[in-house]
């Protein structure tokens, strides 16, 4: 049972859920059970999930109608701790029989997204149902015939009332999914860390913009650094906000034979790096002040200029104490190399094989407009593969 699976997430002791996938398989089951036994499903379900746990579930409603000889069956998705738009999401399950067939098919209806673009691991055309609930939803159906003793086939249709509006608040329609939400989840359960889905979402849209055969990409944490981009007149590269997870976008972008990365976002994110921190989430780490102070500190900052250093809140407030010094450009020239040597050493075998470069484009606080005065004014400086990166492009 999901109440019973607990997993430590940000210093807490909390529940875990079950996917969408995991929902629908419940809801299968329900449905094949009652097409097979001709009376609508009564009691609770319960399946197994790629990590081997049993998910036991509560059937929301359950229908058979001998006019039509169909069943319907629906579970609530139980998101645990991780609340998303899908927590408390009715799946349904429509079950029929497939005359003159064996087969188990799965199809999606109402309020499930369709693939539009490559990348996803499934034919454009298809309904949005990943390969790993589309086999649990099989295994379930297959557990039903075999309890009724039935070898003869039944499509299941799923659909989710109100699926295509809940959808617009999720990344579906950036991935390439239209028209609804899609069924997913590669292990069954929800464990509340939603970085973890977020950040699978960004080296998805990554492997995406790779399958349309792009070579050239820029990366940003969020809007501040695609309002930049947009200034600098990169608009043609396309571009993903990947938010802290820029250890894992620069992953993906290897994995997927990207040859040129640019990093473009503002300092408070991406003076990180110099300290090779690559999710710069505060709660990951937080070394702003240390490594300006420290990068100050071996270009011949004074003890007192480094104690205000480390005394300042933020980014603006440090770089702007040491714009007061004629230690400022050597310090930023500093920071800028140790990133770029972080970023070399992510990318370290590619990059000796000449495989791929990634730069690094860095500014102050957000644009108050989109001029290239003001871009230009706002530049706190480019590392050496983002100089020459940015040049090409």
């Amino acid at each position: 049972m999901t109440s019973d699976l607990f997993v430590i997430s940000q210093g807490k002791n909390m529940r875990c859920g079950f996917t969408t996938g995991t929902c629908a398989a419940l809801a299968a089951l329900g449905s094949a059970k009652s097409l097979l036994s001709k009376k609508a499903y009564r009691g609770s379900l319960s399946v197994i999930t790629p990590k081997g746990i049993r998910i036991e579930a509560e059937v929301n409603k359950s229908i058979y109608d001998p006019g039509s000889d169909t069943a319907v069956c629906s579970v609530i998705k139980d998101g645990g701790d991780d609340k998303d738009v899908t927590n408390d999401l009715e799946i349904f399950v429509r079950t029929e029989y497939i005359s003159d067939s064996d087969n188990i098919e799965i199809e999606g209806g109402e309020g499930i997204g369709r693939v539009t673009r490559e990348g996803l691991g499934l034919k454009v055309g298809e309904a949005a149902i990943n390969p790993v609930p589309k086999q649990m939803i099989e295994n379930a159906v297959n557990e039903a015939r075999e309890e009724a003793g039935y070898t003869g086939g039944i499509r299941c249709t799923l659909y989710i009332p109100n699926g295509e509006k809940i959808a617009e608040s999720t990344f579906n329609k950036r991935l390439g999914i239209e028209g609804g939400l899609s069924i997913i989840g590669t292990s069954g359960i929800v464990e509340p860390m939603s970085e973890k889905a977020f950040s699978d979402a960004v080296c998805l849209e990554i492997r995406q913009l790779a399958a349309e055969g792009n070579k050239k990409i820029l990366l940003t944490p969020g809007n501040y650094g695609k309002e930049y981009v947009k200034a600098m007149g990169l608009c043609r590269i396309p571009l993903v906000m990947c938010s802290n997870f820029i250890g894992d976008a620069l992953d993906a972008c290897i994995l997927y034979g990207f040859e040129e990365v640019l990093i473009t976002g503002h300092a408070g994110k991406l003076l990180k790096l110099a300290g090779g921190i690559m999710n710069t989430h505060s709660r990951m780490a937080d070394a702003r002040m240390e490594l300006i102070t420290a990068h100050a500190a071996i270009n011949n900052a004074s003890p007192e200029l480094c104690r205000r250093l480390m005394e300042q809140d933020t980014t603006e407030e440090a770089l702007k104490l040491l714009k007061e010094t004629d230690i400022y450009e050597t310090t930023v020239r500093s920071l800028l190399d140790k990133i770029q040597y972080h970023l070399d050493e992510r990318i370290r075998k590619d990059l000796a094989e000449g495989k791929i470069e990634i730069g690094a484009i860095i500014f102050s606080a957000p644009l108050g407009s989109d001029t290239g005065e003001d871009c230009k004014e706002r530049l706190i400086g480019m590392t050496e593969a983002g100089e020459r990166i940015f040049r090409r492009l």
